[in-house]
């Protein structure tokens, strides 16, 4: 799995934060830029990012009937995101063991789908 960069962050945290809400570039540039602390970013920017995250599978085109821009919605969840990066980083520093750390999220897993 690609580790994302800064912005690639950025976008897939507000498609995660709303996942029920397609988001294209115009949408997307106004909730990103909201923020008051991180730099503002360029709409052409944020078009570049949603598409990179597209092609490389993060998100997903939704075409609503009667508007001609391209919908974005998260494909993968924060939850397999964060799994799949921690597993890697596991692999890398215990050599390729992660038999505890995959026990370990389906334990947990189980453990909220009983409660």
């Amino acid at each position: 799995m690609k580790i994302l960069g800064t912005l690639q962050l950025r976008v897939m945290g507000v498609l995660w934060d709303f996942p029920g809400a397609p988001f294209n570039v115009n949408n997307m540039h106004e909730k990103l830029n909201e923020d008051e602390i991180l730099p503002k970013l360029a709409q052409t920017t944020v078009g570049t990012v949603m598409t990179s995250l597209n092609k490389i599978g993060f998100t997903r085109h939704l075409i609503i009937p009667g508007d001609r821009a391209f919908y974005h919605k998260a494909d993968i969840s924060r939850e397999d995101y964060l799994n799949n990066l921690l597993r890697h980083a596991l692999q890398d520093v215990c050599g390729g063991y992660s038999g505890l750390f995959d026990a370990s999220v389906e334990l947990t897993r189980k453990e909220h789908t009983h409660d």
